[in-house]
């Protein structure tokens, strides 16, 4: 007789023996297989409490639920954000204005009856890394929209991918080559650089008189690309601007003064740039060293709040594209600049107000083209947003895929951001 594996001889004299013992482990094995059920029960409830969402962190602010029996409708973003690397401390201000949003959007009922929830990527403020997480995120087919709020470069790096998965894309950038490549999934909320560049040299010349400017950018094509835009600009004025008085710098460049020094060398009465949060304040110590006190203007980073925190002083009476101001008096900014306050403990700035506008964006996409879930309903519906209130103006699309009309001037006084003009260039 085999049994358990084991081979048993048995005589006849056995057999009432025998049966006692079958019987006594037939009970053991029972209780070993309820034992052995409930461990696994166990372990099958702590794996599914324990799993995370394809690789992303996931932010899912307020439900919508009802509390009834059938499933919830979710509506699935992903933030493709800084969350590490040298400008962390930018990208926690823009998760944090672009939770805010979703927050505020899932407490009213979210998106067409969907709970908006966020799968956020790290890019950690590196190009290949930012190329990975994209790829990554494109990998998840629940998503229906993917929101950048890096560099220019950043977004024009992965419009291939977007292309091949397509997804409705909104990048925080403002460079035209995005609007160049005329990527049909592609939406810029903000001023293009071709814009925003000549209002600040028609500021820099017309209003504050700038005679002999100078150009300073970051080495990136994009910024480069901005440099020539306004050369172009200014010389279209009657106002020449020689290669001696236009200079570029690498991103990660750290020591100023040598630009600086040649700056002040070349005669120029004011300066206009096109630099990112970390290379504005580098180029702010090294001309309050130097003591080089002319006219500065630039893109909106000057008005960042890591540069107002740390270089207010040095930045005193700049000027820049004031995209957001704390102090516009409409009713829908000072609202938002109190609940944000309220909720975050901090003022907010032009990243959290940008990307609180991109997410509203979105929602007002999906209402247009009457879907959260269809991406090719949801990129038909930009085409049909009109008049939509922004913390950074009024949106309503436009050829290039762009959503802006006015452009704001601000100057930094006493250590904040003060509108001083709005241009109109549609």
């Amino acid at each position: 007789m085999r049994g358990g594996g084991r081979t048993v001889s048995v005589s006849a004299l056995c057999v009432p023996k025998l049966k006692l013992l079958q019987l006594t482990e037939r009970k053991k094995m029972m209780k070993s297989k309820k034992l052995l059920s409930a461990i696994l029960a166990l372990v099958l409830c702590l794996s599914l409490v324990a799993c995370g969402g394809n690789g992303a962190n996931t932010s899912n602010n307020t439900s919508n639920n009802t509390g009834s029996d059938a499933p919830e409708k979710v509506m699935y973003v992903a933030l493709c954000n800084d969350e590490t690397g040298a400008n962390q401390a930018v990208g926690k201000r823009k998760r944090d204005g672009t939770e805010f949003a979703v927050k505020k959007i899932n407490e009213a009922g979210g998106i067409l009856g969907h709970r908006v929830e966020l799968l956020i990527y790290d890019t950690a403020t590196e190009m290949q890394t930012n190329i990975n997480a994209v790829k990554l995120a494109l990998e998840d087919e629940r998503i229906s929209a993917l929101m950048m709020p890096s560099t220019t470069s950043y977004a024009v790096a992965v419009l291939p991918d977007i292309s091949a998965k397509e997804v409705p894309f909104l990048p925080i950038g403002s460079g035209i080559s995005l609007a160049e490549a005329k990527n049909p999934y592609t939406w810029q909320l903000r001023d293009l650089s071709t814009n925003a560049d000549p209002a600040l040299v028609n500021y820099g010349i017309d209003t504050l008189g700038i005679k002999n400017p100078a150009i300073l950018n970051l080495t990136q094509e994009v910024n480069i690309e901005s440099g020539r835009n306004m050369r172009k600009h200014i010389q279209s004025k009657g106002i020449e601007v020689p290669d001696s008085r236009c200079f570029a710098v690498a991103a990660d460049e750290t020591n100023f003064a040598p630009v600086v020094a040649q700056i002040a060398a070349s005669g120029a009465d004011g300066l206009f740039t096109g630099l990112s949060e970390n290379t504005v304040m580098t180029l702010a110590k090294a001309m309050a060293d130097a003591g080089l006190d002319i006219p500065v203007l630039g893109n909106s980073t000057l008005a960042d709040a890591s540069v107002l925190s740390n270089v207010a002083n040095e930045v005193e009476g700049w000027y820049t594209t004031a995209e957001y101001n704390s102090n516009d008096p409409r009713e829908y900014v000072q609202n938002f600049n109190e609940e944000f306050i309220a909720e975050y403990g901090y003022a907010p700035d032009v990243s959290a107000a940008l990307q609180y506008d991109i997410v509203n964006l979105l929602k007002a996409a999906c209402e247009a083209g009457g879907s959260a879930t269809d991406r090719a309903k949801i990129n038909e519906g930009f085409t049909k947003i009109e008049n939509l209130e922004c913390l950074i103006g009024i949106a309503s699309y436009h050829d290039d895929h762009s959503f802006m009309g006015t452009i704001n001037i601000g100057q930094v006084k006493d250590g904040a951001l003060k509108l001083v003009d709005t241009v109109s260039f549609r």
